[in-house]
C-alpha cells in the first residue's frame, strides 16, 4: 500500500522527550506515531482516556483555538448536546477530552 506523510508541529523538549522515550522503549517516533495511528483507527479514538495533569492544560489550549471551540460548540449544539451545562470553553475542553 502507498504511504504518505503527517506532520505535526511540537516544541522542541516535547519532541525531545518523545525520542528519547521511544529510544528507551526499543522503537523509533515513527514506528511509535504509526502504532498510534493503527490503534486510534482500530478504537475510533483515542486508545487510552485524555487526562490532562494541570501543568498541561495551558498547552492544551494553546492548541485549541477560538475558532475550534466555536466548531466544537456548533457541533454539539447539531447534536443535542445541553450546552447551558457547560460554562466555558475551558470546560468543554475538559468534559470532551480536548
Amino acid at each position: 500500500m502507498p504511504s504518505t506523510q503527517i506532520t505535526a508541529k511540537v516544541n522542541k523538549s516535547q519532541k525531545a522527550q518523545f525520542e528519547r522515550i521511544a529510544k528507551s522503549i526499543g522503537t523509533t517516533p515513527a514506528n511509535a506515531l504509526k502504532m498510534f495511528i493503527v490503534k486510534f483507527n482500530y478504537t475510533q479514538g483515542f486508545p487510552f482516556e485524555l487526562k490532562m495533569e494541570n501543568q498541561y492544560i495551558e498547552e492544551l489550549e494553546d492548541i485549541i483555538d477560538a475558532n475550534e471551540a466555536d466548531r466544537i460548540t456548533q457541533e454539539m449544539i447539531d447534536n443535542n448536546v445541553d450546552i447551558n451545562t457547560l460554562t466555558t470553553n475551558k470546560e468543554m475542553k475538559r468534559k470532551y477530552g480536548l
